[in-house]
């Protein structure tokens, strides 16, 4: 059975409805190993999502001209946060790690990689997939603290003060 419970600082306290089931299941003095998890509800996947377009939509404009579109910049920022995987060519000359960078800039378009050339080194950054199936929860959290500490200071906004203002205007 699976009881949701918060954390006080102090002790873990269970949602008033888990109540019953857990009176009926333990007696007082029994252990029971807890495991974390951090769920990933839609009204956190939708303030994600209206906290990045928010974010977006006040870039300054010599910032906001390097993104697309909003879905660019949450791609963008999930690789800037950490959350990609990374592939490296090394090539024969820069020369031709400058065509590989090109080609694969080009050819990758919809996925919004991020492709550096340093010397001979080709480095291309993919962002994360942040579906439930491919995210876990508390996985899914870090990469919105981090996500939101990056964009907020992108335009000169609290990270809180942000998130706020997200949830009142988006109701979510």
């Amino acid at each position: 059975m699976n009881i949701v419970v918060g954390w006080t600082g102090e002790a873990f306290m269970p949602l008033n409805r888990d109540l019953p089931a857990i009176r009926e299941m333990l007696r007082p003095g029994d252990r029971v190993i807890v495991e974390v998890s951090f769920p990933q509800s839609q009204k956190t996947r939708g303030l994600f999502h209206a906290m990045i377009a928010e974010i977006y939509a006040n870039l300054p404009e010599h910032l906001a001209n390097n993104f697309v579109d909003v879905d660019h910049f949450r791609h963008w920022l999930t690789i800037k946060a950490g959350f990609s995987v990374e592939n490296q060519t090394i090539c024969e000359s820069k020369a031709e790690a400058r065509r590989l960078a090109k080609a694969l800039t080009r050819d990758d378009r919809d996925h919004y990689s991020i492709v550096e050339v340093k010397d001979m080194i080709v480095t291309k950054w993919t962002a994360l997939s942040t579906s439930h199936r491919s995210m876990s929860g508390k996985t899914f959290s870090e990469l919105v603290d981090k996500v939101l500490a990056l964009g907020s200071d992108m335009i000169g906004v609290a990270p809180e003060e942000l998130r706020r203002h997200t949830e009142r205007d988006a109701h979510v």
